[in-house]
């Protein structure tokens, strides 16, 4: 568990499935993964789950998912991932990506940013991970908003066809070093 003043990012699990489907029936949410399971905030948190594993000595997360809790209304408001399993082989150079997304009625409130701070200290702490990327549709100015916010910085536009057809159109990526910082 990673808590923050305002916010618990809880490992996922089941009980995360009502709240994931009351984010994913929202009609202003939009994240690719709930494109891929057709809007079913349950069978995306089965995707999710069968994602999450360890590596061969059981402590380090090579793909770990957690549900954004709000703690003054027990609620989940949104998802943050972390991981070493890429999509795009190439992207392994930039460490570890990071994934989320927030409820639309609890967005522009500064939680984004705060769940992907304390993620950022957790994994540097807890495993010694210093480098980091996300994927952005370039149009999604709050997620790139939240990823400079962090320290992140724009280091490559993604606009091949094999790309179109992964991420349903174009992507940048930001990175982060925290050797740097």
């Amino acid at each position: 568990m990673i808590e923050t003043k305002r916010l618990i990012l809880r490992r996922l699990s089941k009980e995360h499935g009502a709240g994931f489907q009351e984010i994913f029936n929202h009609p202003d949410f939009y994240y690719l993964g709930a494109v891929s399971c057709n809007g079913d905030g349950h069978a995306y948190l089965d995707k999710r789950l069968a994602l999450q594993n360890f590596d061969a000595d059981g402590t380090t997360p090579i793909s770990a998912s957690y549900a954004i809790i709000l703690k003054s209304e027990d609620k989940v408001i949104g998802y943050q991932s972390a991981g070493d399993n890429h999509l795009l082989p190439e992207m392994a150079k930039y460490g570890w990506e990071l994934g989320s997304f927030i409820h639309p009625d609890h967005q522009r409130k500064g939680y984004a940013t705060e769940a992907r701070e304390a993620m950022l200290k957790h994994l540097q702490d807890t495993y010694g991970q210093k480098l980091f990327y996300s994927t952005v549709d370039p149009e999604n100015i709050a997620s790139v908003s939240v990823l400079t916010k962090c320290g992140f910085e724009k280091k490559e536009e993604l606009r091949d066809d094999t790309v179109a057809c992964l991420f349903k159109g174009p992507r940048d990526i930001y990175a982060l070093n925290l050797e740097q910082n």
